[in-house]
């Protein structure tokens, strides 16, 4: 497989950095982007909302930016929601789909979106000087090995799955989690450690670490039935 560009990028002509900016803990996972014409392009994503009660106000944001149409709302399911939508091609889209293997999920959170790009050989200048415009901003790069971007990849569904399940845990041990993700946790690579979460929390390391690992522990009991 060779070596994986990861990519942070910032973009104004984009929905998906745009949304997660203006709203706190949204996240989005683009599953697939098809290119309807030389003018707009059709994206499948996966959206996690901060909460549950944000979940419409995430969907009324999306059909409000500039030149979008929801084409379906797939499925809803607490704050979690899938759409197929269409919007004007981005600049980014225009310009650097020229330079190989573009991977899926992109992800979005915090005004940044994530591209990751399969490389065709060492030389990553053309694709790096390529990037800003007056819509689109490098934050940064990075390439990854094979075993680092499976182990991103794998992560960003991981992050996906705890949010769809964390609402069946006991009250006391959900708190718990949702708290640790919000913070960022479960992140790749983490924003909090596990020292700060416990200060943040009032509760001692030690108790903090066994009460995570119960709940993981449960999530992969529930999941275990659900399968």
């Amino acid at each position: 497989m060779g070596r994986v560009l990861e990519l942070s990028i910032s973009q104004t002509d984009c929905p998906h950095p745009v949304l997660t900016a203006r709203m706190k803990g949204l996240s989005i996972l683009v599953m697939n982007t098809v290119r309807l014409n030389e003018n707009r392009q059709l994206n499948f994503s996966i959206f996690r909302a901060p909460n549950q009660k944000s979940t419409k106000e995430a969907i009324n944001m999306l059909s409000k930016f500039p030149g979008l149409e929801i084409r379906e709302v797939v499925g809803i399911k607490k704050q979690l929601f899938s759409a197929i939508y269409s919007f004007p091609t981005t600049s980014a889209l225009h310009r650097l789909s020229e330079f190989g293997l573009r991977l899926y999920p992109i992800y979005a959170n915090n005004g940044i979106e994530k591209w990751f790009y399969h490389l065709s050989d060492e030389n990553v200048a053309p694709l790096l000087t390529s990037i800003n415009d007056e819509t689109t901003k490098l934050i940064k790069w990075r390439k990854l090995s094979v075993s680092e971007f499976y182990e991103t990849y794998t992560q960003l569904f991981l992050d996906i799955w705890r949010v769809h399940q964390v609402e069946d845990l006991p009250p006391s041990n959900r708190q718990i989690l949702e708290r640790a993700v919000l913070a960022g946790y479960y992140d790749w690579p983490r924003k909090i450690s596990l020292t700060t979460l416990s200060a943040n929390l009032s509760l001692p390391k030690a108790t903090l670490s066994y009460r995570l690992r119960k709940a993981e522990k449960e999530l992969m009991i529930q999941r275990t039935k659900h399968d």
